[in-house]
């Protein structure tokens, strides 16, 4: 077969073809010998780091600063390298910057600050944090306490439905020492009036603002995109499917 066919069968360039049929098998091997050649002098520290559990991607920024000039690529295809030869474990999953152990090689145990935002809002029932963590943030931060007590105090305005527990909500929290629950107090006395019918009332504008925002979502999706029957259409027609 021509060099031509075998490219077109093979689906490769024609080089590659020249290359693997024309040339030398230990000049073939060295060349791809040498694709590591810029790595080598870096292979104890990539050993090292990987083997702790390191990702490669800091890794490889680590050996950039010791003065490695070669891709990321290649980089990886070295750390791939070096599995197969059983030099390395595994492709490590831990951040260089990230806190460890180093007697027990573990990650320390932390809590999430979306988890403890969540243990407030829904309370220890509903919670993925353990009592033990609980308890230790707790001591170590006692606005939590006040934080949560501040919150069971709101949501009982609104089950109780009474404009009295709204005054004494906001006269007791008017001169709170945290600011963003005196902000908070400050501002639901500013908006009395319509804080207190959204207490008391059964009904609200929920509705209403609702439907506002799916107007303007369909408005601002329009712009420079079609005329005003067009996007009547968009605003009529979705009503009735």
């Amino acid at each position: 077969m021509t060099k031509r066919k075998i490219s077109k069968v093979l689906k490769i360039a024609r080089g590659t073809v020249y290359k693997y049929s024309s040339g030398e098998p230990e000049f073939l091997a060295e060349s791809n010998r040498q694709a590591f050649a810029k790595l080598e002098p870096f292979q104890e520290e990539i050993i090292s780091l990987i083997n702790s559990k390191i990702i490669r991607r800091d890794v490889y920024y680590c050996i950039l600063k010791k003065g490695y000039t070669g891709g990321r690529t290649q980089f990886y295809k070295y750390c791939e390298h070096l599995a197969d030869i059983e030099m390395i474990e595994s492709v490590g999953n831990l951040r260089i910057d990230e806190l460890r152990d180093e007697k027990t090689k573990l990650k320390y145990h932390y809590v999430t600050r979306k988890e403890i935002f969540k243990f407030i809002w829904n309370g220890e029932e509903e919670s993925d944090v353990s009592k033990d963590d609980i308890k230790l943030i707790k001591s170590t931060y006692p606005v939590i306490d006040s934080l949560i007590e501040c919150l069971t105090e709101f949501r009982g305005i609104f089950e109780k439905k009474r404009k009295k527990e709204l005054t004494k909500f906001i006269t007791a929290y008017k001169g709170c020492e945290l600011a963003p629950i005196k902000q908070f107090a400050e501002g639901l006395q500013k908006d009395i009036e319509p804080v207190t019918n959204a207490v008391v009332e059964k009904y609200s504008n929920g509705f209403v603002e609702g439907t506002n925002n799916k107007l303007k979502l369909i408005k601002r999706l329009s712009y420079g995109r079609c005329k005003l029957p067009l996007l009547r259409a968009k605003v009529v027609l979705p009503a009735f499917f």
